[in-house]
Formats: C-alpha cells, sequence, structure tokens
C-alpha cells in the first residue's frame, strides 16, 4: 500500500504486509497513525518512526530498523508490517517487542545450538550494562557488609591515595568511554571500534598508573561498555546509556535501596508500553511456553511450525501438514 507524505516532499511510503498473516486490529492502527501525519517534509524513517509511537518518551524504541532484506521477509511471514521511505536504506518494522530487539538478523543463519547460547548472553548483557556500575557503587558506598570481605580487602587496597570519591570515579571513567564510543562513530569502520574499546582500556591504564581511578573500577566500566556492544540494535544501545546513569544516580545517592527503586521503575515502564496495541513484554502479559521458548531459544526449523503468537497472526501455521 503506497502512501504520500509530506506536504513539500511528496516522500513515497510504502507498506507492506501480507494479508493472511497481519493480524487486522494491527493493520488498521498503522494505517489510521500513517493518515495522520501532516508534516512539510519527510527525509529519513526517523522522522516519521516518532509519529507511529504508541508513547512519545519511552526509553526504549518500539519500531525496528533494519537494512537487511531477509530479515524484512522473515518478519512479514511472523504477522510484522514492514514500512519504507523512499530514499533511505533502511526500513521500519513492527510491532516490535522487547525479545525481538535483542535478536539478531544474522540468528537465521546460524546453527541454532550456537544461537541458543548467544541469546542467553545477550539478555545477561543488557542486564549487565545497564545495572552493574549502579549495583557497583551502591555496594562500595553504602552497603560495605555485603561484600565478601577478601574481595572488600582487595578493592581497600587498590583504592589507597585515590582524590576522589567512588562514584565520581566510576562516572569519569563511563564519560570516558562514551567519549570513545562516539569518536569511533566518527572514525572510519575498520578502526571505530578498535578505538572506543581499546582507547578507553589504554586511558584507563594510564589513569591508574596516575593514582586517578583504581583497577576495580576499570573492570566494572570495561564489562560495562562491552555489554553494551552485544546489542544489534542501535537505537537501543543507545537509549540503554542514559537508562545506566538513572540507575548509577539512584544507586549512587541511596545505595541498595536506589538500586532497587531504579530497577522497578524502568520494570513499570517496560510492562507499560505498547507497540500497536500489542504488549512490549508479551510473553510475561500473555504467557504462553511455546514462545517463550522458541524465542529465549532457537528451535530446529523442523520443530518451528507455528508463526510467533505474541503478534496474533490470522493463519497461526508457519508449516503445513
Amino acid at each position: 500500500m503506497e502512501y504520500t507524505l509530506g506536504e513539500r516532499s511528496r516522500t513515497k511510503i510504502l507498506l507492506l504486509y501480507i494479508n493472511d498473516i497481519l493480524n487486522p486490529s494491527i493493520l488498521e492502527d498503522v494505517k489510521k497513525r500513517l493518515d495522520s501525519i501532516k508534516v512539510d517534509s519527510v527525509a529519513s524513517s526517523y522522522e516519521i518512526e516518532e509519529f507511529l509511537y504508541d508513547k512519545t518518551f519511552s526509553p526504549f524504541p518500539l519500531l525496528e530498523n533494519s537494512g537487511r532484506p531477509d530479515f524484512a521477509v522473515q518478519s512479514l511471514t511472523q504477522g510484522r508490517f514492514v514500512i519504507l521511505v523512499d530514499g533511505n536504506p533502511t526500513c521500519l518494522i513492527g510491532p516490535a517487542n522487547l525479545n525481538q530487539l535483542l535478536f539478531s538478523p544474522e540468528d537465521a543463519h546460524d546453527s541454532f545450538i550456537y544461537v541458543s547460547m548467544v541469546r542467553v548472553l545477550r539478555f545477561l548483557a543488557i542486564s549487565t550494562t545497564i545495572f552493574l556500575p549502579g549495583f557497583y557503587i551502591s555496594l562500595i558506598t553504602f552497603q560495605l557488609d555485603q561484600i565478601p570481605y577478601a574481595l572488600l580487602a582487595t578493592i581497600s587496597a587498590s583504592r589507597i591515595g585515590l582524590p576522589i570519591s567512588a562514584p565520581m570515579e566510576v562516572f569519569i571513567m563511563l564519560v570516558l568511554f562514551e567519549l570513545f564510543k562516539e569518536a569511533g562513530v566518527r572514525l572510519p569502520k575498520a578502526v571505530g571500534q578498535t578505538v572506543a574499546v581499546l582507547g578507553g582500556l589504554f586511558i584507563g591504564d594510564a589513569a591508574i598508573r596516575a593514582g586517578l581511578t583504581s583497577p576495580s573500577c576499570l573492570v566494572i566500566v570495561a564489562v560495562t561498555v562491552i555489554s553494551g556492544y552485544i546489542l544489534s540494535n542501535q537505537t537501543m544501545s543507545g537509549n540503554i546509556v542514559i537508562l545506566r546513569f538513572l540507575v548509577f544516580a539512584f544507586s549512587g545517592l541511596f545505595g541498595l535501596y536506589g538500586f532497587f527503586i531504579s530497577f522497578f521503575l524502568i520494570l513499570t515502564n517496560v510492562v507499560s508500553l505498547e507497540s500497536f496495541g500489542q504488549p512490549y513484554m508479551s510473553y510475561l502479559s500473555k504467557p504462553n511456553a511455546a514462545d517463550i521458548i522458541k524465542n529465549m531459544l532457537k528451535l530446529p526449523y523442523r520443530f518451528m511450525k507455528k508463526r510467533n503468537q505474541a503478534y496474533q497472526p490470522i493463519d497461526s501455521d508457519s508449516q503445513k501438514e
């Protein structure tokens, strides 16, 4: 289905879907939202993406971006829609949920054993990159009695003579790594990631030698930043930095109490999100054991006989008898 958006740019927009698979309520919803967009010009898919969101101020992306034709086709067959913007190399895919955003288009082309292991690592990575710095600060600043004595002695010895407090130390290192990450984006792709990771580690090592930071802080921050690189969705990877600093701020002010307050704030926000009427945490709101297993672990194709039920497709069978 073709649309023309932009009073001046007259940009062509294509809405792609499979008529006998996509849920009619989702289709009507996306048509209504596209019809409601009244702007002067549309130059990129992101300009219309925000108009399609159920909630404007969301730290998590409610639509998925992809430049992979194979992934777009796979999404269509699972009961999702695809929006193409003329002149843009990427497309918008919806509805989105948290599970889908943690997956990679390459998952379809790798062994189910390897993909199952990597998916578990991704779930651990997103938890680590958001919560690890805050958890570390809450323990080292307020709840010292919760740290094993041997580890506490090691951390305390490494901090002898440091001129700044632990929260400020971690904050500076987090900002430093983010600066290198941003610099890596601007550099040629071949060296960008190397500069982003190794540059931060080298500067961190120099800071340790200069007595400005501790080895334990560098390890925590390095693990945090590297865990963020595992996520394939770049929009989500960027927004997670905001959540990381939110947890860090609460933990630095209120200790473990602040850590758990921030955890439940994020959890409450995620559970309340919807993408075209579909719950963002669909596997909690509509528990389905088969879908949970299928999305947490990749099954061999011969066992994937049903489409993803989170999108309530018209035709739920992906393999006919």
